[in-house]
């Protein structure tokens, strides 16, 4: 009698946290929101944001906005897809939103989606 099995590999996008920054006022600021991946114990994996900048809109009025792995701006998310190896629990990602001064920002709320996507 020969017994066999095969290990099948999956991933999900566990979660995403939004990012909110409240209450805008004209100066620079930074906020971290997390993803988090969740693949089976050494499967591997690859990620990206579908783009590292954007504008958050208010009708037309635009808060410029960068996703950055540190809080000071200096190490952006790229284009380029992040590899990674499955443990079997969620694994988390800190990215920072981090958002220009705008002096003549209009009153209300901005809003902008960025998409993640998670090749296995």
């Amino acid at each position: 009698m020969t017994i066999t099995a095969t290990g099948v590999g999956s991933c999900t996008i566990f979660t995403v946290s939004n990012v909110s920054f409240d209450y805008y006022g004209a100066a620079l600021a930074d906020r971290p929101g997390t993803l988090s991946i969740t693949c089976t114990n050494e499967f591997p994996y690859s990620w990206y944001a579908e783009k590292n900048a954007g504008d958050l809109n208010n009708n037309g009025d635009i808060l410029a906005y960068t996703l950055t792995f540190t809080d000071d701006t200096s190490v952006p998310v790229l284009a380029d897809p992040l590899e990674g190896t499955g443990t079997g629990n969620a694994q988390e990602t800190t990215i920072h939103v981090n958002v220009g001064a705008k002096p003549t920002y209009k009153v209300g709320a901005y809003t902008d989606i960025v998409t993640f996507t998670l090749t296995f």
